[in-house]
């Protein structure tokens, strides 16, 4: 099933150990990380969210509602959240998931999918079955634009919230300005998308296909570089803040990694698995990836180890 490329030009020191943890093993659908990597936030759909402050070792059940969680988003310091409930709306946190509040009732979408946060948690997306939904105000009130005719799958933000990027299968969309205009990424493959992931600035941009490849951008998706990675079911990719380091889970596969911005990819020692959902910490030295199904397993690389 691989159709192998480059792979052992990757420092090997990023290939470290991975290591299951006591998070709560059921239908794990979201999951998102402060900036350092301490904080994390996971949702069960069909359950609670739980949250975790000392990088996975214990796990909280937080006193969000039991529903279909979809998807979470962090603030860098990771005291606001943001979270999708496929039919129960979206709902925001300010003290690090302690508490819930449902957010604006005027937000016009349902069966929600997809968020994304700014760093100070301040500008959010949110995303339903077609429509883009963006909040300046923490999600006190939301502005949407329908922008065709998709079923939405990845949505990224940068730190401050002004570029924005989202795919579907076969298109990829980009946005400088909140989310106010959005651009059809017309150089973008028409793949069978499957995630993305964002560097702080925005500028650099890295995709993955469903039974695909690879796909890195340095220019919020006008341009596209097709990577050495295997092809292969890849289900997500998550990316440090200045875009260098690279982690991609795959389907009943393992887990893979990059050093430097995609050019080349090494296996790590991830067991093979149904991988569903990745996380990286700001400086990508703190991983954590989900089993579609439940269960989660994470990997730190010590500082020293950088090269």
């Amino acid at each position: 099933m691989f159709l192998c490329g480059l792979f052992s030009a990757v420092n090997s020191s990023f290939a470290q150990t991975w290591t299951p943890n006591s998070a709560p093993i059921t239908n794990l659908l979201a999951i998102a990380s402060s900036a350092d990597g301490s904080k994390l936030a996971v949702g069960v759909y069909g359950g609670g969210i739980y949250t975790s402050t000392n990088s996975a070792a214990t796990w909280l059940l937080t006193r969000a509602p039991s529903t279909n969680w979809t998807a979470i988003a962090s603030s860098a310091d990771g005291s606001r959240l943001v979270a999708a409930s496929y039919t129960g709306g979206i709902y925001t946190s300010t003290d690090s998931g302690a508490t819930w509040v449902l957010s604006a009732t005027n937000v016009p979408g349902q069966y929600w999918f997809l968020v994304a946060s700014s760093s100070d948690g301040s500008k959010l997306a949110a995303v339903d079955f077609f429509s883009i939904h963006t909040s300046t105000d923490s999600g006190a009130t939301w502005t949407s634009n329908r922008l065709s005719n998709q079923k939405w799958n990845s949505i990224v933000s940068s730190a401050d919230g002004t570029k924005l990027a989202v795919m579907a299968s076969g298109v990829i969309y980009a946005s400088t300005n909140s989310g106010t205009i959005w651009k059809l990424m017309t150089n973008a493959p028409k793949a069978n998308w499957s995630s993305l992931a964002s560097s702080a600035d925005g500028s650099k941009l890295v995709a993955v296909v469903y039974h695909g490849g690879i796909y890195t951008s340095t220019n919020l998706g006008t341009t596209w570089v097709f990577t050495s990675a295997p092809t292969n079911y890849w289900s997500s990719v998550a990316s440090s803040s200045d875009g260098s380091k690279l982690v991609a889970v795959i389907e009943n596969g393992g887990i893979y990694t990059s050093t430097n911005f995609g050019t080349t990819w090494a296996p790590t020692s991830a067991p093979t698995n149904f991988w569903y959902l990745a996380a990286s910490s700001a400086d990508g030295n703190k991983l954590v990836a989900t089993i579609d199904g439940g269960g989660i397993y994470t990997s730190y690389r010590p500082h020293q180890l950088h090269s």
